[in-house]
């Protein structure tokens, strides 16, 4: 992947002091592992492309991805906990994922959607596949709170129009929750004591999971040590 193929290039930044500055440049992208689950580069066209073909997809896109295969992928497969702050703002009941998508109801209305964090770049795309709608958000820069209210924003447009909350109603409540957590990691110590490592022992041992594969929990010096295969 060269820059000089593809044009004018957005770059990710990062923020020095009260500015934001072009931070870990793009050059030569050499292909990575991961790049097929988070590490594609697009243009908001690309990305209007992409949405469209989910929501109103025409024939060719059908044969590379059929009907069967489309429904799938919205098909709930992983239960996902419901924060206090989706059921306050959207009184969602639902939330879970699917196979690339998060599935939620917002509103009442039907959603799919996903984020996409890399160093320095943010984007959302959420779909409202009942009303064939969604929207797409991409900014270069650390984002993550502007990326929460301008999502949440465009989605009460067709969820719920005639709510006039808008991007200084949502940003408030971010800085509220935020300072309500600060102000929660920074109470006084209660005095507790981890466990001595005799009085950890009783968990020593070597354990199996599907996940971590051979699991071991034992001491190294005066200090207890997990260790897994995985």
């Amino acid at each position: 992947w060269r820059p000089d193929q593809v044009g004018d290039l957005a770059q990710p930044h990062a923020r020095v002091g009260d500015r934001n500055v072009a931070a870990n440049a793009d050059t030569v992208v050499e292909p990575l592992v991961s790049a097929a689950a988070g590490g594609i580069r697009c243009s908001l066209d690309d990305m209007l492309v992409w949405a469209n073909n989910w929501l109103a997809p025409d024939a060719k896109q059908q044969v590379w991805l059929s009907a069967e295969q489309r429904q799938a992928a919205w098909v709930p497969r992983t239960p996902m906990p419901i924060s206090a702050r989706r059921r306050a703002w959207d009184s969602t009941r639902l939330f879970a994922y699917g196979y690339g998508w998060r599935i939620a109801d917002v509103d009442g209305a039907y959603t799919v959607s996903h984020t996409g964090t890399l160093s320095g770049m943010y984007s959302v795309m959420t779909l409202l596949p009942d009303r064939r709608s969604g929207f797409v958000v991409l900014i270069n820069g650390e984002a993550e709170a502007a990326r929460t209210v301008l999502n949440e924003v465009l989605l009460k447009r067709f969820t719920k129009p005639a709510d006039d909350r808008g991007v200084a109603h949502y940003a408030d409540e971010l800085e509220r929750e935020s300072e309500s957590k600060q102000s929660a990691t920074q109470q006084p110590d209660t005095g507790r004591e981890a466990p001595t490592l005799k009085q950890f022992g009783q968990w020593f041992g070597v354990y199996r999971d599907p996940w971590f594969g051979e699991a071991r929990i034992c001491s190294e010096g005066k200090q207890a040590r997990f260790a897994s295969d995985k």
